[in-house]
């Protein structure tokens, strides 16, 4: 399926993108393209892993015109790249509205014009019933792509002629865990209010090598999903430690 496929990953410098990019990056996929922000987090991987598959992209998701320039010739896309933090959201949640609905709009709506086989979005389990801004701005963007979805036809996309393929658009839900930079985790390893010492359910290293491995399968089903079909990453055994 992925032969000598294209696979772009916008937010690729963070731990989901990291979990995507190990996940291909030994496969028959000709290229990956990670698409981000941060210049530091790019070169440290470009010299960490030095593969010729690896193609870096500085920019936005806000910004279509970029996306669009890095999505010519792609044939996958794995959109991870997002606001996270929940209290930063709720300070500035026009900013979360901004990175997590409409730049996921132009990940979509980039990915039906350069007529992209499978675009995978990533969400979040605060999208359910949200309370939080980071979690409606997730839900928004589930919303926009079951529309994206809707209106793409069977013999071709809006925005191309009958004879072009249609572009799949899929979910994944990911709950928070201690390896990703929400805050959940930095809070944890802290103290409650009250001044009571925290013990966080802090899994050990074999546990977190084995959720990245879980979500390296997680976004390679994915990209194998039905399309129009929400893939929920199941919850994780409760420890028997106390």
């Amino acid at each position: 399926m992925f032969s000598n496929g294209v696979l772009m990953i916008t937010g690729g410098t963070g731990s989901f993108g990291n979990a995507v990019l190990q996940r291909f990056l030994d496969t028959d996929v000709r290229e990956i393209r990670i698409f981000s922000r941060d210049e530091k987090k790019q070169e440290d991987m470009r010299i960490a892993l030095s593969h010729p598959k690896l193609k870096f992209y500085i920019g936005d998701v806000r910004d279509y015109a970029a996306v669009d320039d890095v999505m010519h010739g792609v044939d996958y896309v794995f959109h991870a790249a997002a606001l996270k933090q929940v209290p930063s959201c709720e300070f500035y949640p026009m900013e979360a509205i901004r990175t997590n609905a409409l730049g996921a709009e132009n990940v979509m709506r980039a990915a039906i014009d350069h007529h992209v086989s499978r675009c995978v979005l990533l969400s979040t389990d605060k999208a359910v019933y949200p309370i939080n801004a980071m979690g409606m701005s997730k839900a928004l963007m589930e919303k926009v792509m079951v529309a994206k979805a809707r209106l793409s036809k069977a013999n071709g996309t809006v925005s191309t002629s009958p004879a072009r393929t249609t572009s799949q658009m899929i979910i994944v839900r990911r709950r928070s865990h201690r390896s990703t930079s929400t805050p959940a985790s930095g809070r944890a390893r802290g103290r409650v209010p009250g001044g009571s010492p925290c013990r966080p359910c802090a899994p050990s290293t074999g546990q977190l090598r084995a959720e990245m491995i879980r979500q390296r399968r997680v976004a390679h089903q994915a990209l194998r999903a039905r399309p129009c079909r929400a893939c929920s990453v199941p919850p994780r055994r409760r420890s028997s430690r106390r």
